[in-house]
């Protein structure tokens, strides 16, 4: 969903702007046509409320990101990650930059040490787990 956070709780009007990486079909949904969907439609009342928690878990790390090593940021970012994908995470490593706030090679230097420790491996475009636990521990957290 596109342009659902400035959509909610909002009567102003809004724009929203987005680049797409390869081709797309778009669909534009009237405000009233989505809000009378969302009162009918109990999936996509619940695809709303997800979309808009993991907003505002990407806004909680990156308060958290302004106190955290580049390290510390990759392997979180990585944990989480592996919980929405499992051990291969589709996932370039200019994506990984911009998604921790690093340089891309800043982030192939920690994902070369991440390596070498045989923690993981990368491959064109995917990120391949290899011992979750041992990711766990160089981020420094407990197993759950």
């Amino acid at each position: 969903m596109f342009g659902l956070y400035c959509r909610l709780g909002s009567r102003s009007p809004h724009t929203c702007t987005a680049v797409a990486e390869g081709s797309l079909t778009a669909v534009r949904i009237p405000d009233r046509a989505f809000e009378a969907l969302s009162h009918r439609s109990l999936s996509v009342s619940s695809c709303t409320a997800e979309r808009c928690a993991e907003r505002i878990r990407m806004i909680r790390n990156l308060v958290r990101f302004g106190r955290e090593s580049v390290h510390a940021r990759v392997v979180s970012n990585l944990l989480s990650l592996r919980a929405r994908f499992g051990d291969v995470i589709p996932a370039t490593r200019h994506e990984m930059a911009t998604w921790v706030g690093a340089s891309q090679e800043t982030v192939f230097r920690e994902l070369a040490v991440l390596r070498a420790q045989r923690i993981l491996r990368t491959e064109r475009g995917r990120i391949i787990i290899l011992d979750a636990k041992k990711l766990q521990r160089a981020g420094g957290e407990t197993e759950q």
